[in-house]
């Protein structure tokens, strides 16, 4: 059912792609977040977050079951594979505003930057994307970059690759526990960690003997973990995202 169901009584602000490895395999699969900030699993396909091209397949199948956009854009939250981006790209153009997971970022990070200076930095980071201004929050990355470059080309390379994707949140306008559930993967990082739980009741794998049963047994375990799934938290302040999901694209490439 998670590959085939009607998707037509819920509208979407929001999608996060994300991979796991499952007995030697590789599965993507897509959550959704509707307007009222329910979560729901949209799909599931054998492949690495590293093959746009299965992503991309992903993402057109879950659009033909009737997947709607609740505004006149979408917030899609990634770990920063450059793969998961261009299918959201090729799939949904310039209605879809990325979100860089600011975790997934600071653990990249970490790898060039000293053990010793791995809790300042994360420090500079959390206050970075806990700052509420769009403008101070682009004012302490610019800070960010400069004390990075002290320490690592590589370092700053890599802050200076994740541009205003890292802020996206803040421009718009999301604030509080919302926006804490927002710029970072973890819904669905909880949603995979919830299938890993429920899979290692399985003991011989071998014992899957058609192709996709590892598939199934996944699908099995996200649609039995999704009645325990609890609305996004913050979900009380979603009406300014919202409103702000409706501002025009352009409107808003001119006040980054």
């Amino acid at each position: 059912k998670i590959n085939t169901s009607d998707l037509s009584e819920d509208r979407f602000i929001a999608v996060m792609v994300d991979g796991v490895e499952i007995a030697g395999r590789s599965l993507i699969a897509v959550l959704g977040i509707t307007h009222d900030c329910h979560k729901i699993p949209l799909g599931l396909r054998e492949g690495d977050t590293e093959n746009s091209v299965v992503i991309k397949d992903l993402l057109t199948a879950v659009g033909a079951r009737n997947f709607t956009f609740h505004a006149d854009r979408i917030l899609a939250v990634t770990d920063g594979a450059k793969a998961i981006k261009k299918a959201l790209k090729d799939i949904y153009g310039d209605k879809v505003l990325v979100q860089r997971c600011w975790l997934h970022k600071l653990r990249n990070l970490q790898k060039y930057v000293p053990q010793k200076l791995h809790k300042q930095l994360w420090w500079r980071l959390k206050k970075l994307v806990n700052l509420t201004s769009f403008d101070e929050a682009k004012k302490d990355m610019a800070s960010l970059i400069e004390w990075l470059a002290g320490i690592s080309i590589e370092a700053e390379s890599s802050m200076k690759e994740v541009g205003m994707e890292l802020l996206t949140v803040h421009q718009l306008g999301i604030d509080g526990i919302l926006r804490k559930s927002l710029y970072s993967t973890n819904p669905i990082e909880s949603l995979i960690f919830g299938i890993r739980h429920r899979l290692s009741r399985v003991k011989n794998w071998k014992s899957a003997t058609k192709k996709d049963q590892i598939q199934r047994w996944m699908a099995s375990s996200i649609l039995a973990h999704q009645k325990k799934m609890n609305r996004l938290h913050g979900h009380k302040h979603v009406g300014k995202l919202i409103a702000n999901l409706k501002i025009k694209v352009d409107s808003m490439e001119k006040s980054a």
